[in-house]
């Protein structure tokens, strides 16, 4: 049976009239999305359930960190409910190309423009092509710089952006460097791009910090001398590479492999000390408890208590981490959380606080200041228990618990 998910005789949410056009429609689980076009220049990205079309954002839309106005490609990604996407941008402080992105818990966020540096290069992004390529929060995009081009990927929740391979990378079983790469595609378990090199050209596998070839035009395939290789956006899925083959005989094939998929461990570590410095407890223990990994202070009426909490990433893939507080009510203590300097309480009793993007053994601290207020009596006490999710695989979790308590 077909099912409608919009045409032209209905009325763009949040816009003028009814839809004109439609770009591509791509679906995730049983959602889709697509790029939606109106009179007098309408132009935006819509979500629809199968039921209710909603706008993610449109030419009214402020582009994030830059301004200026979007005009989107056709060609979008979507997957667990995030959208990743290549945007002309006019006006704001960074025109031209830029990589951006939605996510349901922080709308629209800006991931690369041409006032971003590309990392290994000494000098911005020029621009970007599309399509860009999307699997969980991490996105993997098409740079140019100034002398050359690139693959990267970056997190829809923040952080630095990875390189992955750029002109300056050496060709795997091959000689020379890469002269142009293009198509990334990205599923949890690496990425695979094109790269064309001074004798001919290949695609190639990026996993776990290491870059193979896949097939190369310098390889024979059933026996016959390759002319050229091709992959398309949506060539891999499911660690399955799907590539097509022209032939010197002129003759035309389409292939697939399944590409050695590496199970990735996602395991979020959580430590906690005693003030700022000093040891602390929790490395290498696991659990949603706090058992192990549990610090009580005390001090008198009106001083204040800080623990600091380290969000270690122990898994084997880069990873973004969510911070939940849960605890019964405690009116006599006030309870803080901070990222450096900046006040985060809000989102981390809401569990919606994410760290940036953690390489597998590094850390983000936050920081716990409980103040004991006047009203507190003796024996009286808070406790909080933080559970520390991974944003990849959410079941994932460690929990470090403190309780401040009033002095005698």
């Amino acid at each position: 049976a077909l099912a409608k998910i919009a045409d032209t005789n209905i009325t763009i949410p949040n816009g003028t009239g009814t839809f004109t056009s439609f770009g591509t429609a791509y679906v995730d689980n049983t959602r889709f999305a697509f790029s939606g076009f109106g009179s007098s220049g309408q132009q935006g990205l819509y979500v629809s359930d199968g039921s209710t079309i909603t706008r993610i954002g449109d030419k009214t839309s402020t582009v994030p960190s830059i301004g200026g106005t979007y005009g989107w490609s056709a060609q979008l990604s979507y997957d667990a409910g995030n959208l990743a996407f290549w945007s002309n941008i006019t006006g704001g402080t960074a025109p031209g190309t830029i990589v951006g992105g939605y996510t349901s818990s922080g709308g629209l966020v800006t991931l690369a423009t041409t006032a971003t540096a590309a990392p290994g290069v000494g000098s911005n992004f020029t621009g970007f092509t599309s399509p860009v390529d999307l699997s969980g929060t991490t996105v993997a995009f098409h740079g140019l710089y100034s002398g050359g081009n690139g693959i990267f990927t970056a997190n829809l929740s923040g952080g630095a952006i990875t390189p992955i391979a750029d002109v300056s990378t050496a060709v795997p079983e091959g000689t020379g460097t890469f002269t142009q790469l293009s198509l990334p595609n990205i599923t949890e378990a690496g990425v695979v791009f094109h790269g064309t090199f001074s004798s001919g050209s290949g695609i190639y596998f990026f996993q776990n910090s290491a870059l193979n070839k896949v097939i190369a035009t310098t390889d024979t395939l059933d026996g016959k001398s390759i002319s050229s290789l091709g992959i398309s956006e949506n060539s891999l899925a499911n660690g399955l590479l799907a590539f097509r083959v022209n032939f010197t005989d002129s003759s035309v094939g389409i292939y697939q492999t399944l590409l050695a998929a590496t199970p990735i461990a996602r395991k979020p570590d959580a430590l906690i000390r005693a003030g700022t410095t000093g040891a602390s407890l929790g490395n290498g223990i696991y659990n949603t408890t706090g058992a192990g990994q549990s610090l009580t202070q005390t001090a008198a009426a009106g001083k204040t208590i800080t623990f600091t909490i380290s969000i270690q990433n122990d898994g084997t893939a880069a990873d973004s981490f969510k911070v939940k507080a849960t605890g019964s009510s405690a009116n006599s203590y006030t309870i803080h959380y901070f990222k450096g300097k900046s006040d985060i309480t809000s989102k981390v009793v809401a569990g919606t606080y994410t760290t940036a993007s953690l390489p597998p053994g590094q850390s983000a601290l936050i920081t716990a200041k409980v103040k004991v207020n006047p009203t507190a009596t003796t024996r009286s006490k808070a406790t909080r228990l933080l559970t520390i999710s991974s944003a990849s695989s959410t079941d994932k979790k460690d929990a470090v618990k403190f309780t401040a308590k009033r002095a005698k």
